[in-house]
């Protein structure tokens, strides 16, 4: 959203130029009516960047560019999240593909299997996470024998994505404790 301009040069505003550099160039990506100060552009790529300017334009011309700024679209949702059980008790490892867009960082929510009590396990950054297509991160400190489901946002300067499906998985139990001999046996 804009301003309208502080002087018209003595002709109403008729319509703003709404204009953005994703081809690199500024070029018209829409306009609106001189009365309306909003646009809202649809069929963007997520997770990117990108400038915008308004021009005013009425019976005289162009009015220069306005000031730039700039949004953020947000990230599309990881996808194909899977919850792995590997050989240490207390932990589960998540992998997801990698959405597409920018991301910055992703959080990990987990919660007891059947619960809708969900909370933020861990946050970890995109290059921490991310080493090609698939992501992984190991969620530690869990109680062994134990049902979690995790989901997974992704975060850039926009905002969060929508979440992850949802995976779960059991830990390992804890190994048995307090053996002892019961008696000898004798051949």
């Amino acid at each position: 959203n804009w301003s309208q301009p502080t002087s018209n040069g003595g002709s109403a505003v008729q319509t703003f130029s709404i204009e953005n550099d994703a081809s690199g160039t500024f070029t018209q990506v829409g306009a609106v009516s001189g009365s309306v100060t909003t646009f809202t552009h649809t069929g963007l790529s997520d997770g990117t960047n990108y400038n915008y300017q308004v021009i005013a334009v009425n019976n005289v011309g162009n009015s220069p560019a306005s000031n730039q700024a700039n949004a953020w679209t947000l990230p599309s949702a990881p996808t194909n999240l899977v919850a792995n059980t590997i050989s240490s008790g207390d932990t589960l490892e998540l992998e997801w593909d990698q959405p597409t867009g920018t991301v910055t960082e992703y959080r990990v929510q987990r919660a007891l299997m059947g619960a809708t009590n969900w909370a933020t396990s861990q946050t970890v950054s995109f290059a921490t996470a991310c080493s090609g297509a698939v992501c992984t991160v190991q969620d530690t400190g869990l109680s062994s024998g134990t049902e979690f489901q995790f989901r997974i946002v992704a975060v850039n300067l926009g905002g969060d994505s929508d979440y992850s499906n949802v995976a779960s998985n059991w830990t390992i139990p804890s190994p048995p404790s307090n053996l002892t001999e019961i008696g000898r046996a004798h051949v």
